[in-house]
């Protein structure tokens, strides 16, 4: 038993040494921001759209097919599809949400290199590149 456990030890000891961990960059740029916001918002009009596509869908089928006295059509069809069109509309918002938060983002995060001035003595002005990062913080 003291083998088996001392065993399962070294290998857990083994397998921790060689699992490499890679930091990822948190510091998206104002291209990343802009990117992502554009595709949610992409797929919240696709989402929104097919959404309605689908309820009106449901809506015109159901109410031609629907027969109160008959019980051959029970319309279980039609509202699936019906209620899959309102979920996808409301599967819209959220990804509204998120594309204007990330539109917002963009705006706050600025980086870019400029060239500032100094005044040396007996030389004039002389330039130096600056390198600025501005990242709002709320």
């Amino acid at each position: 038993m003291k083998k088996l456990l001392l065993l399962c030890m070294m290998l857990a000891i083994g397998n921790a040494s060689f699992s490499q961990f890679i930091a990822r960059n948190s510091a998206y740029t104002v291209e990343d921001y802009l990117l992502k916001s554009r595709n949610q918002k992409t797929g919240a009009w696709i989402l929104l759209g097919g959404g309605a596509a689908l309820t009106v869908v449901g809506i015109v089928a159901f109410d031609r097919n629907f027969n109160v006295m008959s019980n051959d059509e029970s319309g279980l069809g039609e509202a699936i599809l019906t209620g899959v069109g309102i979920a996808a509309m409301g599967g819209s918002i959220p990804l509204f949400a998120s594309a204007a938060k990330n539109k917002k983002r963009a705006a706050q995060v600025h980086a870019g290199l400029k060239m500032d001035s100094y005044f040396k003595p007996n030389e004039g002005f002389a330039g130096y590149p600056a390198l600025s990062l501005k990242i709002g913080l709320k």
